[in-house]
């Protein structure tokens, strides 16, 4: 996945887990706005902060959520400290 493929578009960026019932109660909503805002200049990217590879592609599976996934390295310990802090700082 490359950044640049983002670049002059609105991004919206949504952290989740397998594990994370209120973010997997927000995925409809995301759906919505997906099919929404799809072909006017925004994107969407899913980044999940599952440990196991297995938990996630299980819940891919049953979210069928049609925009790109990917997985935070190392359970998303990295991505989240560095995304709480810039949200607190």
């Amino acid at each position: 996945m490359n950044v640049q493929n983002f670049k002059g578009k609105v991004l919206v960026l949504d952290f989740w887990a397998s594990w994370c019932g209120p973010c997997r109660q927000e995925v409809p909503n995301l759906k919505k706005a997906y099919e929404e805002f799809k072909n006017k200049n925004v994107e969407f990217l899913s980044v999940s902060v599952d440990a196991k590879k297995e938990d996630w592609i299980k819940a891919l599976k049953e979210e069928n959520m049609p925009w790109p996934q990917a997985q935070a390295p190392n359970g998303g310990r990295q991505v989240m400290d560095t995304y709480l802090f810039l949200l607190f700082w």
